[in-house]
């Protein structure tokens, strides 16, 4: 059985170091079930509380119902609600390839409830996020080979920048948020070097986009002391696949 603990190892710290190699740090998402949608959240709710941001980008997201008067958790609501209409709409067949062992109505129905996550449409959910957005998704994994995979979208919007993703398969599987290092954000650092979130009641992360940021060749410290955080199992799906295979 796996454990819903998540506990610091090396893979991790390779995650951070690959993020710090591309001139980023990685925010810590709360691992509650709804880590996917949080940390996309998060970063829309930057752009849209950013006054730098192009105001072709902000009126865009406005467009499609986010705006700088939503908190993090009501947005990550929003998108839930999002990718379930984006599940069950008219491009229903392209997610069919996801599902094991259920109709996909009713698996996506189960996504309207706040925390889950472990179904076989779990890993449908980066491509049905960068759909309903109409970016694409870069997302950071632990492989230095690979260092990051993208998810494109159907139709692509050239106003928006893309998004960025951590995903830790270590354990049970988590996303996080990358954001710039040269940015400093109030939130607190944890011991390895990352930033925190906090609580997801916590609606006043400050840390600013900034589109023109250059990768630097710096390394985050990391702090083997540090304190278990929990994990919830987004995209366990493939990953057992990718295990019985070897």
């Amino acid at each position: 059985m796996l454990n819903s603990v998540y506990n610091p190892s090396a893979q991790d710290n390779t995650l951070e170091h690959i993020a710090s190699a591309w001139g980023f740090q990685v925010v810590d998402i709360p691992g509650d079930g709804n880590c996917c949608f949080t940390a996309v959240a998060f970063h829309l709710h930057q752009l849209v509380s950013d006054s730098s941001s192009e105001s072709s980008t902000t009126n865009y997201l406005e467009s499609i119902g986010i705006n700088c008067e939503q908190t993090i958790p009501s947005l990550a609501n929003f998108l839930r609600r999002l990718i379930v209409d984006e599940w069950t709409g008219p491009f229903i067949s392209e997610y069919q390839a996801f599902m094991t062992d259920a109709a996909i109505e009713d698996d996506a129905q189960e996504f309207l409830t706040d925390g889950h996550y472990s179904t076989s449409l779990g890993d449908a959910m980066p491509l049905a996020m960068a759909n309903v957005l109409q970016l694409p998704i870069l997302i950071f994994v632990p492989h230095n080979l690979v260092p990051f995979t993208t998810v494109s979208p159907r139709y692509n919007v050239d106003c928006m920048p893309p998004l960025l993703l951590a995903y830790r398969n270590d354990g049970p599987g988590h996303y996080d948020a990358p954001i710039p290092s040269k940015h400093s954000p109030s939130d607190s650092c944890t011991n390895d070097g990352s930033k925190t979130v906090g609580d997801t009641n916590d609606n006043t992360a400050d840390i600013s986009s900034n589109k023109n940021v250059n990768p630097n060749k710096n390394v985050l410290k990391h702090n083997k002391n540090v304190k278990p955080r929990n994990y919830c199992r987004c995209g366990i799906n493939k990953k057992r696949e990718s295990m019985e295979k070897v």
